[in-house]
């Protein structure tokens, strides 16, 4: 059974909707459970099921996207999160990939090959598949002409997309908390950098998100205009809870 909730705030802020799974509640339980670890059995179930699945996360960068995967890593052990961003800040500065990245990340560098992103990824993926694990995706695709790769990335390994999950909200808060994050409130630059990465985004994202799910009832998206593990999780569970009764 699908839940949806959706709130009129969700119909003006979605119009295009692809069975779109949006709940509007303040579950707030989930902040102490993250410190605790302690969900009940029936949460305990759902997680370890997303924890076998492979996960497509999806947002604007500042979306929450992080907050949320890295929660559900203290929820759940065997939840894998695997970040391109993350792999890349990790590289070593003088290595060519680095070099690659740092001319990609100049506004005016050319949109980068999605090969050279799925080989930063591939080691990570291999070693959730051969624990019998899932995994949470984050980072591609970015663009419709990444999904075809990605999909075929994953045929390569006999592995299919279960779950995409999209944070959602609008761009001017994502760049509010990451200005804040990185303590460049005001610098003209970076601002110019973060609208044309998400312009990009944003321009592109009804049509690759509808390319990467089978069915409707794999998509789910969660309003992140709220900045919570907790909050996030809640609604997360809720939809899967729904979902799988």
């Amino acid at each position: 059974m699908l839940l949806s909730i959706l709130s009129k705030e969700a119909n003006n802020m979605y119009p295009k909707n692809y069975g779109i799974t949006e709940i509007y509640n303040s579950n707030d339980t989930y902040a102490d459970e993250i410190e605790t670890g302690n969900c009940n059995y029936s949460e305990q179930k759902i997680l370890h099921d997303l924890s076998r699945k492979n996960v497509v996360l999806l947002g604007i960068p500042g979306a929450g996207k992080t907050t949320l995967a890295t929660g559900l890593q203290l929820l759940h052990p065997d939840i894998n999160y695997i970040s391109v961003g993350d792999i890349s800040r990790n590289l070593p500065p003088e290595s060519t990939e680095r070099r690659y990245l740092d001319k990609l990340f100049q506004k005016e560098a050319p949109v980068g090959d999605p090969a050279f992103f799925l080989s930063l990824i591939e080691d990570q993926i291999d070693n959730a598949v051969s624990c019998g694990q899932g995994f949470i995706l984050d980072g591609i695709p970015k663009k419709s002409e990444e999904v075809l790769p990605l999909k075929a990335f994953f045929a390569g390994k006999n592995l299919g997309i279960d779950m995409v999950i999209s944070c959602e909200l609008q761009s001017h808060v994502a760049y509010q908390r990451l200005a804040q994050r990185e303590n460049r409130l005001g610098d003209d630059d970076s601002m110019i950098v973060y609208l044309n990465r998400t312009k990009m985004y944003l321009d592109d994202v009804d049509t690759f998100k509808a390319e990467l799910v089978e069915s409707d009832d794999d998509l789910i998206v969660l309003n992140a205009e709220r900045l919570s593990a907790g909050h996030m999780i809640g609604k997360l569970l809720t939809v899967l809870g729904a979902v799988s009764s």
